[in-house]
């Protein structure tokens, strides 16, 4: 009887880490390349990771070229995106709460032009300071 409850414990405990949810990694720079355009990450503030199903991270050094990755594999499912606050670029926002500025004068490495902020505010003085607009994930280009 001990037996059978100790495998049971063994089972329940490996199934519950197996779900366990994977949060973003912390990007080296200078160091981790871009899974999309191999460049060396170099600025943070425009550091995005996308993490699949299965739990595998892949970053990127411009939105711009998560996008790409995203449009040319249509078929992932279940992924999670996450993008570094412009104002604290050692933080990952999730890209869904996100709000972003785009536009030209935004600068960013790959020329994608997005930056993310976790405020509505920040996001708005930005873009103005930049001519740019103020969009949320569903709407960038």
């Amino acid at each position: 009887k001990k037996m059978k409850i100790a495998i049971s414990l063994v089972v329940l405990v490996s199934f519950f880490t197996s779900c366990s949810t994977v949060e973003p990694t912390p990007i080296k720079l200078n160091t981790d390349n871009c899974d999309y355009c191999k460049m060396t990450i170099a600025d943070l503030r425009f550091a995005s990771e996308l993490i699949t199903e299965k739990g595998k991270v892949f970053k990127y050094d411009d939105l711009s070229c998560l996008k790409n990755y995203l449009s040319e594999n249509p078929d992932l499912l279940n992924t999670r995106i996450y993008v570094s606050d412009f104002d604290a670029p050692e933080k990952f926002l999730d890209a869904k709460t996100a709000m972003f500025a785009s536009g030209e004068a935004v600068g960013s490495p790959m020329g994608g032009n997005l930056a993310a902020f976790a405020e509505k505010q920040s996001a708005e003085n930005f873009a103005k300071a930049k001519n740019a607009s103020v969009l949320i994930w569903n709407q960038l280009p």
